[in-house]
C-alpha cells in the first residue's frame, strides 16, 4: 500500500503540471479548428455551383496541413521543455544548461510522430466534412446553407476534439520531455511506466505500471504494442493505447 501511495503521489504531481497545459492546448487547437472552419467556408462561396464549391472546400482542408505542423511544433516544444526542466531539477538537484539540446531533440521526435498525428485529424475531419456537404449537395441546397453546415460541423468538433487532441498531446509530449531531460542528466538511470490511479485506467496501462522498471533504451510492451512511453507511437503503437491515456514516465538509478 505504502508503494502505491507514493506512486499515486508522484503521477498527481506531474497531472498538476499538466493541467494548465491541457487548458492553454485546448484552446490553442480549438483556435486551429476554427480557422480551419472558416478557411473551407470561404473556398465554398468563392463562386461557382455547390458541388464546386464543396469540392474546393474539402481540398482546402488538405491544404492546412502547414498549420497543424506549426501548432504541433508550438506545442512540443513548450511542453516538452517545461517537463524537460522539471525532470532534470528533480533528478540533479539543479538548474540544467542544455535547453538547446532538448528544443533539438524535441523536434526530431515531432518529425517522427506530427505527421502520423496531423493526418489522422485530417482524416477525421474529411469524412466528416465530406459527407455533410455530400448529403447538403444531394439535398440541393445553396452555397450558404453548405457554409452553414461547414461551420457547425467544426462548432461541434472544436467542442469535442480539441480536448482530446490536447490531453493526447500533452501526454505525449511531456513523457518526451521528461525522457529528454532524464537523458541529459548523464546518470544511469532506468524508467519505470507510473499508471494513472483509478478504475477508467485501461488494464493493459494497469499492468505496465505493474511491471519491472526497463533500461532507459528499453520499450515499454502495452497490449501488444512497444512505446518507449506513455503517449509514444514512433514504434506503431495504436490509437487504442494513446488516446487520452494520461500515464506518466518516471525514472530512478538503475539497480
Amino acid at each position: 500500500m505504502q508503494v502505491y501511495d507514493q506512486r499515486e503521489r508522484e503521477w498527481k504531481a506531474y497531472e498538476r503540471y499538466r493541467a494548465g497545459l491541457y487548458l492553454s492546448t485546448y484552446r490553442q487547437v480549438q483556435t486551429r479548428f476554427r480557422a480551419e472552419a472558416t478557411a473551407l467556408a470561404a473556398e465554398l462561396q468563392a463562386g461557382g455551383t455547390p458541388a464546386q464549391g464543396m469540392e474546393r472546400a474539402l481540398a482546402a482542408l488538405t491544404d492546412q496541413q502547414d498549420e497543424w505542423w506549426i501548432l504541433y511544433a508550438r506545442i512540443y516544444q513548450a511542453v516538452g521543455r517545461t517537463f524537460a526542466e522539471l525532470e532534470y531539477g528533480r533528478l540533479m538537484k539543479a538548474e540544467s544548461e542544455v535547453v538547446d539540446e532538448w528544443a533539438d531533440q524535441m523536434d526530431t521526435y515531432l518529425h517522427t510522430v506530427a505527421g502520423q498525428r496531423i493526418v489522422g485529424i485530417q482524416s477525421t475531419t474529411l469524412q466528416q466534412v465530406r459527407r455533410v456537404l455530400a448529403e447538403g449537395v444531394q439535398e440541393g441546397e445553396g452555397i450558404p446553407a453548405l457554409a452553414r453546415r461547414v461551420r457547425d460541423t467544426y462548432e461541434g468538433i472544436s467542442r469535442v476534439r480539441s480536448m482530446r487532441i490536447a490531453r493526447t498531446e500533452v501526454v505525449g509530449a511531456s513523457n518526451r520531455g521528461a525522457m529528454v531531460g532524464a537523458r541529459s542528466t548523464g546518470l544511469p538511470l532506468e524508467k519505470d511506466w507510473l499508471a494513472t490511479p483509478g478504475a477508467r485506467t485501461r488494464e493493459t496501462h494497469v499492468a505496465a505500471g505493474a511491471a519491472d522498471p526497463i533500461p532507459m533504451d528499453g520499450l515499454f510492451l502495452v497490449g501488444g504494442c512497444q512505446l518507449e512511453h506513455p503517449g509514444d507511437t514512433s514504434h506503431g503503437a495504436s490509437a487504442a493505447e494513446i488516446i487520452n491515456c494520461r500515464c506518466a514516465v518516471t525514472f530512478r538509478k538503475a539497480a
